[in-house]
């Protein structure tokens, strides 16, 4: 199956009370996708906005602290704005491994909540949580293996994913009389307007060795630059990026494994200047 099947809520009420831009539910599950006939699970973040019932849905390999806040600024895009209030569940415990708990939030999660000004709240499976939230994460995740979308690459399966969350936002979710996206572009006016992005990569300064690749923790990824130059790679919650003197010279989609390679032929970059040299005889070429 070549899209993602999208699983509606039409019987669960929004949760009364929920004024424009008050709130935000995020919950995480697993679900399984086909990456050119490798199947492999991924950890899906959702947020749902409680006034419109819309709901953002993106897939990481990895539920890491760094993918969790990539995702708010995918859903503060998504939705227009900063909501004043976000609630976290997840029965896993997998929240508190990313962003702390109650009394004790990690830096870097008080850091991104204090840039972007929002208030936090973590609940537990007997809290009350709105089950709409949950049953709402119901991209690709039935039974039958029908459900399994086939997809080329993660940035492939969460374009699927965008594209079932805009179908979604057509419908009339519960008792609303309105669809999710009529109610969100209201709710874009009591938004909080988002500020510049948190600097959320992680940067290191490898050096290129004898395999035209640098190393970016425990992996190597290759690059057209020549061994023994320094370059600068940013690593983000799903891809890695190389860069010199300020010019964008490779992207790889990143690997979550020990003591891996990956090699790349950068084939929509801009050329790069004459300094770099030939790549006729470069492994990623041979590759």
């Amino acid at each position: 199956m070549s899209q993602v099947s999208a699983r509606i809520v039409k019987d669960v009420d929004i949760a009364q009370g929920s004024a424009f831009g008050e709130q935000a539910q995020v919950y995480w599950y697993e679900a399984q996708a086909n990456f050119s006939g490798d199947t492999q699970t991924v950890c899906v973040f959702c947020i749902r906005s409680m006034a419109s019932g819309a709901a953002l849905h993106c897939a990481y390999f990895q539920a890491t602290q760094q993918a969790l806040l990539e995702a708010h600024e995918l859903a503060f895009a998504w939705f227009g704005g900063v909501f004043a209030r976000i609630l976290y569940y997840n029965p896993r415990a997998s929240v508190k491994n990313m962003c702390g708990v109650r009394q004790k939030q990690t830096e870097r999660f008080i850091a991104f909540r204090s840039h972007y000004g929002f208030e936090v709240y973590f609940c537990d499976p007997v809290e009350g949580y709105d089950q709409a939230t949950v049953e709402s994460a119901g991209y690709f995740r039935r039974n039958d293996a029908a459900a399994v979308p086939c997809v080329r690459d993660l940035a492939d399966l969460n374009q699927q994913l965008l594209s079932a969350c805009q179908q979604d936002a057509q419908l009339t979710i519960g008792n609303q009389t309105e669809t999710s996206q009529s109610l969100m572009r209201r709710e874009r006016l009591h938004l909080h307007p988002s500020p510049r992005r948190f600097d959320l990569a992680e940067i290191s300064f490898p050096r290129v060795d004898r395999s035209n690749c640098v190393r970016v923790r425990t992996n190597r990824y290759s690059t057209p630059l020549k061994p023994g130059m320094q370059a600068e790679a940013k690593a983000h919650a799903s891809y890695v990026e190389i860069w010199h003197n300020g010019q964008l010279v490779g992207r790889h989609e990143r690997c979550y494994k020990s003591r891996q390679q990956t090699f790349k032929l950068e084939r929509h970059l801009q050329p790069l200047s004459s300094e770099l040299g030939a790549l006729s005889a470069s492994t990623a070429r041979a590759a």
